[in-house]
């Protein structure tokens, strides 16, 4: 398993304004996965999760609101992860007390 970590501030322009704070990609045979925080104009964070390409061909990703408990859960868990070079079992279980989308 190979994982990537690439720590960007760049605004993407795809009808809002978002900084991409943290882009992680996890490879592992025949799966392709990522998890990008974003923030908003507003300051909200978001949890970008893998998207798909739709019956138009648009790419269409799932997006979950991080409230403060889970953007800091999914920036300690998975960048130990990343600096330990190893992925814990229940990387993708959410904290106790997720309110998110």
């Amino acid at each position: 398993m190979r994982i990537t970590k690439t720590v960007i501030d760049q605004l993407i322009n795809d009808g809002t304004d978002l900084k991409a704070l943290v882009t992680i990609v996890i490879d592992d045979a025949l799966t392709i996965t990522g998890i990008l925080v974003m923030e908003y104009y507003d300051g909200q964070h978001h949890l970008v999760m893998p998207g798909w390409w739709d019956q138009n061909g648009k790419y269409s990703e799932f997006l979950h609101l991080a409230d403060k408990e889970v953007y800091e859960y999914f920036r300690t868990v998975i960048l130990t992860a990343y600096k330990n070079h190893k992925i814990l079992d229940d990387i993708y279980d959410l904290p106790e007390g997720y309110k998110g989308g």
